[in-house]
């Protein structure tokens, strides 16, 4: 199996190519302009969601039930929870500790919406526990 001393090497295959190089552009940064309402809920659920349900719980202890509280607040042009406009109300008055308990949690909540949102303040209005 060892090639004879006048035997051609094989050929072997051209090195690959160099890859392109990596290049950052500065320049202004582009943003979604106006974003939906529903975007801006949904970015609230993602960032809120978790606390309030387990934080805020029924007179048993144990998680609401789906879409028996209602929240609304509004979001500033920079993108924070106006906290003088949050509301939270019960669907039955066996859950109004719960809907105190919401409010209370979204005012001290660090909510940022996204950068889409940010420019025009917005009203989020949104059910929770959610069934979606």
């Amino acid at each position: 199996g060892v090639p004879e001393p006048s035997a051609r090497p094989a050929a072997s295959a051209p090195p690959p190519a160099p890859a392109p190089r990596s290049r950052v552009e500065i320049g202004a940064p582009a943003v979604q302009v106006d974003m939906s309402s529903p975007a801006i809920e949904k970015a609230a659920r993602a960032q809120l969601y978790w606390d309030l349900v387990q934080r805020c719980r029924g007179p048993d202890g144990k998680i609401l039930p789906p879409d028996v509280i209602r929240v609304e607040f509004n979001v500033d042009a920079d993108g924070y929870i106006v906290a003088p406009t949050i509301i939270g109300s019960a669907s039955d008055p066996r859950y109004d500790d719960a809907a105190t308990c919401m409010r209370r949690e979204l005012s001290a909540a660090t909510f940022r919406a996204p950068a889409g949102a940010r420019g025009l303040p917005t009203r989020v209005d949104a059910t929770v526990p959610s069934v979606d």
